[in-house]
């Protein structure tokens, strides 16, 4: 799934091994989230928390979808 920020703010970050949060980067309107995953199929080495209410974008495409096919979904939080 590929990730649009529409508009808002998303803090990306990673968990350490103790379970304490590592801040990775804050990204806002306009800005991508997840790319990699998105070209390679892996999967996401983050996570990713709203921190002010926000319209994302999802796309998702893959393989098991039909050749040219990509769904799209909207969501506000």
């Amino acid at each position: 799934v590929r990730c649009f920020i529409v508009k808002g703010k998303v803090k990306v970050y990673r968990l350490s091994a103790n379970g304490s949060e590592r801040f990775g980067v804050s990204l806002e309107d306009g800005e991508r989230i997840a790319d990699v995953p998105f070209f390679d199929g892996g999967g996401y080495p983050a996570s990713a928390q709203v921190m002010e209410v926000s319209d994302i974008v999802f796309i998702r495409c893959d393989a098991r979808m039909a050749k040219g096919s990509t769904a799209i979904r909207a969501f506000s939080a």
